[in-house]
């Protein structure tokens, strides 16, 4: 009679920055083996983006804790972790980078794409030629096909949704306005 023994199956795990397979060092306790996500120590070392990231994670600390603009790393008297002025700087490309993100997400037009449209159009709603105060202008495209059409202030961006883009919808509106409530008065 043949014995009969038991074959463990082969534990194995993939390295998360290389996406090798590996399996688990017979020696390794189930604990060490558990936290272990890469093949080799080559591959757990950090890289140079890594490293910086770190780094200059340590220096806006140690910079904040010396009492100092991580920003311009002068003597910060203001009271909080950036001068004003700093911090306005700072705020002002966070703004325009997340304005960018958004239309990029949105419409697929860069801010730059953007800012030529808004000057082509002199800065002014391609409907009423009209400015939409501090809020920048809504850009306006077609919901079936997603191409740009313009921008607009937010009057006429809402009008538009309101009527749905439907054209006969804003012929009726027109013929309306043109009336003057001729059917109302004559009666």
């Amino acid at each position: 009679m043949a014995k009969l023994t038991k074959v463990k199956a082969k534990e194995i795990k993939t390295c998360v920055k290389c996406g090798i397979v590996f399996e688990k060092n017979p020696r390794a306790s189930s604990r060490q083996w558990s936290l272990r996500k890469y093949c080799s120590f080559g591959c757990r070392k950090l890289t140079k983006s890594e490293r910086d990231t770190k780094k200059a994670l340590r220096t806006y600390q140690s910079l904040k804790d010396k009492g100092l603009c991580p920003w311009c790393h002068t003597p910060n008297t203001d009271g909080g972790v950036y001068h004003k002025r700093c911090g306005q700087k700072r705020y002002e490309r966070y703004r325009s980078s997340r304005k960018n993100n958004s239309l990029m997400m949105l419409y697929n037009i860069s801010l730059e794409k953007y800012t030529t449209i808004l000057k082509s159009q002199d800065g002014k709603c391609a409907i009423c030629s009209g400015t939409s105060g501090k809020r920048s202008l809504s850009v306006d495209h077609n919901h079936n096909s997603g191409q740009i059409r313009g921008l607009l202030c937010d009057n006429c961006n809402h009008g538009l949704g309101k009527f749905q883009d439907n054209k006969e919808l804003l012929m009726e509106a027109i013929r309306y306005l043109e009336s003057n409530g001729k059917e109302i008065n004559e009666t």
